[in-house]
């Protein structure tokens, strides 16, 4: 079993909004998440028809070592957007996270995305 979630990550004005600042300030950070230890971390930076995808795969470890979760999230910068596209994908069988990889990078080549202002 995995959990899909999809988000549009909104950014402050002041904040550059691109893939690859994105994924510096993602690389620069990424040693912890909610407590948790990360034991494997892949971030790949690519383009794709929408803009621009950062993709991270990664395991982390519970406090107690007894759990370990696999993640992958893609992040898709559309050309000069203020916004992302964002999915996140998650799972405790591990087994899954090649196949889980492949088909994250099949919805990030193929999802079109239209972007414009929404009105007030």
């Amino acid at each position: 079993m995995a959990t899909l979630d999809i988000f549009v990550l909104r950014f402050a004005p002041a904040v550059k909004v691109s893939g690859q600042a994105f994924a510096a300030a993602r690389s620069a950070k990424i040693h912890e998440v909610d407590g948790a230890t990360i034991v494997d971390y892949d971030l790949r930076s690519a383009p794709v028809p929408a803009g621009r995808a950062v993709t991270e795969i990664y395991t982390i470890r519970r406090p107690d070592d007894a759990v370990r979760e696999g993640y992958l999230e893609t992040s898709i910068f559309p050309n000069g957007a203020r916004d992302a596209f964002s999915v996140h994908i998650s799972t405790v069988h591990l087994g899954l996270m090649k196949e889980l990889a492949t088909q994250l990078r099949h919805i990030a080549r193929s999802v079109k995305l239209t972007v414009r202002d929404i009105p007030a």
